[in-house]
């Protein structure tokens, strides 16, 4: 043992609470947990270590989890999987409780030494924490487990890799997942996750018997049916922690305002060009193609004035994140104001350092893609929250919303929307809004369903 530990030092690093911004934490080893998060290990002590933490962002699942498992004598070895822009939070976590154990940063050590490590390690206690490409390069799931806790939502499409690798190989005695946003874009996401953690709470053979017995076509959709939605919050309400912000009275108003931009005449014609598959005598084959191109052409210098008098006009002395989602809007916007920016090209360390300048007012203006750091960032302390050009995916819009959420401060938060008139933009906003609606409904069943409970079963 002595031997492995030697290793895991050098290959995997260990920092201590000390170690300052690598990983260190100024808070108190075993601080106290909220009453909630109490309430939260003892759901987990109910289901056996076999559950569903749907909390809102910022409500703590991370610490949650991880006293849970450490109150488990049985839980020695212990695998975190999650999105590379979480991970840093799970080592901040585990460095501040003061573990003793070895915290292996897998996705830290170099592809080519990834398998040997775990080789070396594999009788080694600890907490193991991979990114979710882990499957691609190494088989991590063939090593023995006690506990596997999978944090955001990344295994809801039944047809994705990464999906049928965790389903058809995870055997651990304990099965934690982690979410805010469990089913964004349509409620057979849900099916995928709570498989995982438990078959029986679904009790479906397969995907496609959950989506013909409760869903039903409607165009190029799948709409979940009224008893459908009756049947999956009650599985939900049976066995799944679900918590808002607004349940423990920490809820921060968000004001959404949409900013109307008109396109000048010349580009509304390009626009109607696109729309029938042209583009300045360039035919556009492809959907995705032709999709991008419209995005494009509503993002263009009609908007960018609108934004560079907003900023230096009105918000001339507020603290400001602004998303974009093209790599070109993310540069030329940057350039406008002298700021800080991120985008997929950026390394993990320049992005660090652009958050640092930020939140510490070095700079004033932070432009960034949305799909960059939707996942384990604290973006709190913004005053005024801008998407120059609106995500898509409703998760990503939701996450990078909370993630600017200070909730330390009664001050609003206050989110623009700039949309091109009579454009596409419109339409993807109203069905971020019509997601956001099936949420709701999907709860509001889900929360009558827990108030027929008896108190002890809540």
């Amino acid at each position: 043992m002595k031997d492995i530990n030697r290793i895991a030092r050098t290959m995997a690093g260990r920092q201590s609470a000390e170690t300052g911004r690598v990983g260190g934490s100024t808070r108190p080893v075993s601080f106290s947990l909220r009453p909630y998060q109490q309430s939260g290990i003892q759901y987990l002590r109910r289901v056996n270590g076999c559950g569903c933490l749907f909390w809102e962002m910022r409500l703590g699942k991370t610490i949650t989890t991880i006293r849970f498992l450490r109150q488990r004598a049985d839980a020695k070895r212990i695998l975190i999987v999650g999105p590379y822009s979480a991970l840093a939070g799970w080592r901040d976590e585990l460095f501040g409780e003061g573990k003793k154990d070895f915290i292996h940063s897998v996705y830290k050590i170099e592809p080519s030494d990834r398998r040997r490590f775990m080789d070396i390690t594999k009788r080694a206690d600890g907490w193991f924490i991979v990114n979710k490409e882990c499957h691609l390069y190494l088989d991590v799931l063939s090593y023995q487990w006690d506990a596997v806790v999978l944090d955001e939502s990344w295994i809801a499409n039944p047809r994705a890799k990464v999906t049928k690798y965790f389903l058809g190989k995870t055997c651990s005695k304990y099965r934690i997942l982690l979410t805010g946003t469990p089913a964004p874009e349509s409620e057979l996401q849900y099916y995928t996750q709570l498989t995982w953690v438990n078959r029986n709470i679904l009790n479906m053979k397969s995907y496609w018997d959950y989506r013909i017995r409760h869903f039903r076509p409607e165009g190029f959709d799948w709409r979940m049916t009224v008893r459908g939605r009756q049947f999956l919050a009650n599985a939900i309400a049976r066995n799944c922690s679900v918590l808002k912000r607004k349940d423990v009275n920490l809820q921060k108003e968000k004001i959404f305002k949409k900013w109307m931009i008109e396109l000048s005449p010349k580009t509304l014609k390009r626009y109607a060009d696109a729309e029938m598959a042209l583009l300045d005598d360039e035919i556009l084959k492809f959907a995705g193609q032709r999709w991008n191109t419209l995005r494009r052409l509503c993002s263009g210098p009609e908007k960018e004035t609108e934004l560079v008098a907003l900023v230096k006009g009105e918000l001339k002395k507020e603290k400001i994140i602004v998303w974009c989602n093209y790599v070109e809007e993310v540069e030329r916007i940057a350039q406008q104001f002298d700021g800080a920016f991120i985008h997929g090209g950026v390394k993990q360390s320049d992005r660090e350092w652009a958050r640092e300048q930020f939140l510490h007012g070095d700079c004033r203006v932070l432009v960034a893609q949305p799909e960059c750091w939707k996942f384990g960032i604290n973006l709190s302390g913004v005053d005024t929250v801008i998407f120059f050009s609106l995500p898509s995916a409703l998760m990503t819009w939701q996450q990078v919303c909370e993630r600017t959420v200070d909730l330390t401060s009664n001050k609003s938060l206050y989110i623009i929307s700039f949309l091109a008139g009579d454009t596409v933009e419109e339409k993807i906003l109203e069905g971020l809004y019509a997601k956001e609606d099936s949420q709701k409904t999907l709860e509001r069943i889900r929360r009558s369903i827990i108030a027929r409970r008896t108190p002890e079963r809540v």
